[in-house]
């Protein structure tokens, strides 16, 4: 588990890098807990973007918990990587964690 908190920016970047690398390393299985996540920018939703796709490629898995805090959907929003189309039609972020979006979006 790689727990994520306070406000997040690029200057935080290469520490979260450092740690996803090394629990990539050590797990098939890696969590990002957002729980204590109150915000966080562009460069660090691209980061976590590419620590998902490179766990894909190696064949694991990476996950976010507990469901996307309003910060994370605030920026998932905000950058056009909310409202992916799911396999059961429920709207989805980037993360393919299933989600209410509509309200957000429309406000």
């Amino acid at each position: 588990m790689i727990p994520l908190s306070g406000r997040l920016t690029l200057r935080d970047a290469r520490a979260i890098c450092a740690r996803l690398r090394e629990a990539m390393a050590g797990s098939n299985r890696i969590t990002i807990d957002i729980q204590d996540l109150k915000s966080l920018d562009v460069a660090v939703v691209q980061l976590l973007l590419a620590a998902r796709k490179s766990a894909e490629q190696q064949h694991k898995s990476l996950s976010i918990s507990p469901l996307p805090s309003e910060a994370l959907q605030t920026i998932l929003i905000e950058s056009g990587l909310a409202g992916h189309g799911g396999d059961d039609g429920e709207r989805r972020d980037a993360f393919g964690l299933a989600s209410n979006f509509k309200e957000r979006q429309d406000a």
